[in-house]
Formats: structure tokens, sequence, C-alpha cells
């Protein structure tokens, strides 16, 4: 069964887009975290290229990878947070 996020790349491309914006995660960071070029990641996002299936499969562990290690850096902030906190 086919994952339905990668059925239509420029839908994919968009949602990514949004993703990326709303997480404050600039395109040249998952280029970079994916081993991509990023004015190839550029032209997919206007619209130029469009990323085969296999791209948008790298690309979105790259954007699970860059989330998972903003949350755990945003944890360990809160974590001393609290013992600063609990230390005053």
């Amino acid at each position: 069964m086919a994952d339905p996020r990668f059925e239509n790349a420029p839908v994919y491309i968009a949602v990514l887009a949004l993703i990326l914006d709303k997480a404050g995660i600039a395109q040249a960071q998952l280029a970079a975290e994916v081993s991509m070029d990023r004015h190839r990641l550029q032209h997919y996002f206007a619209g130029r290229r469009r990323p085969t299936l296999e791209t948008m499969i790298k690309l979105d562990a790259g954007l699970f990878r860059i989330l998972r290690m903003e949350t755990q850096i945003e944890k360990v902030k809160t974590s001393r947070r609290r013992r600063a906190e609990r230390s005053s």
C-alpha cells in the first residue's frame, strides 16, 4: 500500500514548505540534513523540478530528524530551567 503523502509531488512540496515555515526551519538546513544541494531543493519549492519518490522519502526522513533533534534540545532546556528554578 502506497503512502498517500507521496502520491502528488507538488502537493507534498507545498505541505513541506508549510511545515518548514511553521517550524522555522530553513530550506538550507533541510538540504544540508539530506546532503542535497540547496539550489536543487529550491528548484523543487519553485516548481521548476519535481522530486522523485526517493527524494521525497529522503526529505521526509530529514525533516523528521531535524524536528526530533529540536524536540530533544527543547527538553534539555526545559530540564535545565526547572533545575535552576528549584535551586533558587
